[in-house]
């Protein structure tokens, strides 16, 4: 496991216990273009809710794929799957498989980490990535990190 990596799931994680109540999490992929994949997320929940709701995005690759979390409201939470099939028809991603989809933060906890433990880097490509993390975040990761 990456030094980055295990510094920046921890922080991933805090962020997306911070942001929102509801998860999901979709492996994506085998291809997949992370670039306009998650630029469309903000785009496609503008374009449906008529604004930007609060989320948050944490994603790294795998042997199956891209593993992709968010975190959000229950609105998001509804046209989830919606997202996913758009970005599969503008070949923004080959497919998607729903992981998890729910508000239970240990069922998050428990499934994001069997996906973590599958964490593949690849030289010369960003593997893992997401939503800008908030410094309240950032602290709650810390105090996670010395906990251990």
């Amino acid at each position: 496991m990456s030094t980055i990596h295990r510094k920046q799931a921890p922080r991933h994680l805090a962020a997306l216990f911070e942001t929102g109540t509801q998860y999901s999490i979709y492996i994506v992929g085998p291809r997949v273009n992370v670039l306009k994949l998650t630029r469309f997320l903000p785009r496609f929940l503008k374009q449906r809710m008529g604004m930007r709701p609060k989320y948050h995005l944490f994603w790294f690759a795998t042997p199956a794929g891209l593993c992709v979390a968010i975190s959000a409201n229950m609105a998001v939470r509804r046209i989830i799957d919606d997202f996913y099939k758009e970005a599969v028809k503008l070949c923004y991603v080959e497919g998607a498989h729903q992981m998890y989809l729910g508000g239970n933060k240990t069922k998050l906890t428990t499934t994001l980490a069997a996906f973590l433990l599958q964490y593949q880097s690849q030289k010369g490509i960003r593997t893992l990535g997401g939503s800008v993390i908030s410094p309240t975040a950032d602290q709650a990761a810390a105090r996670m990190l010395a906990a251990r």
